[in-house]
């Protein structure tokens, strides 16, 4: 069992830095940022955590849930990417940020499973934090000051009914502290619920897009299943009909790098666009405006 300490308690001068998922059998789940949670999606699976203050976007790193490993048998790593959390770990925050890594950070103690661990220095020769130090707690600091938005979008997809619990999650975790998106209720919704979650921010809508395409990466025993929406056939044509290639209109902003070219493809498409688009004021303006 991983246990943690303030770094403050810490009493050598560095610590080992454990290499990416060596011993994580015993850490499910760990946080995302806003800024990387549609990249990670395409790599891991998320989570919605409902086992502490508020709800809390990760990504799930226990083998057992996931559909393929993200290490080899030897050792080496085979994501494509690494979140924030990972690169930082065995260090997380404690607490709000106050601009003091020692005070606020704490530390994960694990038994090691590399002979020469990397090793990060805690302070300079002044005594003031170490810069690598200093830059895994601006990471950390990304990850908590993404509550501020990531925090109300969970709140909303929770208000709508559409996080439901994975099931058998394992672990020292209950099986409904994991959460993930309930493709079908999304699929029932209606455009009035679609527009009251996009009024104020895009980010409820940005995050259960992440949700559900990390689903793929669910191990098949946790995989949320998935029935088909009511009215399938209506809603295909409806979609279909919302979606007609002839009735849009291509535009490409003037830039320094293609000048004028918004000029030049408004009056290629009206001469060679499909039938009905042509008759479309699509007129350029005289003299198109240049970007800087």
């Amino acid at each position: 069992m991983i246990r943690h300490v303030p770094l403050s308690r810490w009493q050598a001068a560095v610590i080992p830095m454990q290499p990416p998922l060596s011993d994580f059998e015993n850490i499910a789940v760990l946080p995302l940022a806003d800024t990387e949670m549609l990249l990670a999606a395409h790599y891991y699976p998320l989570v919605v955590r409902l086992d502490g203050p508020c709800p809390e976007l990760g990504f799930l790193i226990q083998r057992s849930m996931l559909a393929r490993a993200l290490t080899a048998a030897d050792g080496r790593w085979l994501g494509a990417y690494s979140p924030i959390a990972l690169r930082c770990f065995p260090l997380r925050l404690m607490r709000p940020p106050s601009d003091d890594p020692i005070a606020d950070l704490e530390l994960a103690t694990f038994k090691l499973s590399v002979a020469k661990p990397r090793l990060l220095r805690l302070k300079d020769e002044s005594g003031a934090p170490s810069k690598d130090l200093v830059a895994i707690y601006d990471g950390l600091k990304s990850i908590w000051n993404s509550r501020r938005t990531l925090g109300p979008a969970l709140d909303l997809l929770l208000v709508a009914g559409l996080l439901v619990p994975l099931p058998g999650a394992g672990g020292d975790h209950r099986p409904s502290s994991f959460h993930t998106i309930d493709r079908t209720r999304v699929l029932s919704l209606s455009a009035v619920a679609l527009e009251a979650m996009t009024r104020s921010s895009f980010a409820a809508i940005e995050v259960m897009t992440a949700l559900t395409v990390s689903q793929i990466h669910l191990h098949a025993s946790i995989k949320p299943p998935v029935a088909p929406p009511p009215d399938t056939g209506a809603a295909a044509a409806h979609h279909a009909a919302g979606m007609n290639l002839d009735t849009i209109t291509p535009w490409l902003d003037t830039s320094a790098l293609f000048p004028g070219s918004w000029a030049a493809d408004a009056a290629l498409w009206t001469a060679t666009g499909p039938a009905g688009v042509a008759s479309q004021d699509v007129t350029a303006p005289a003299t198109p405006p240049r970007a800087g």
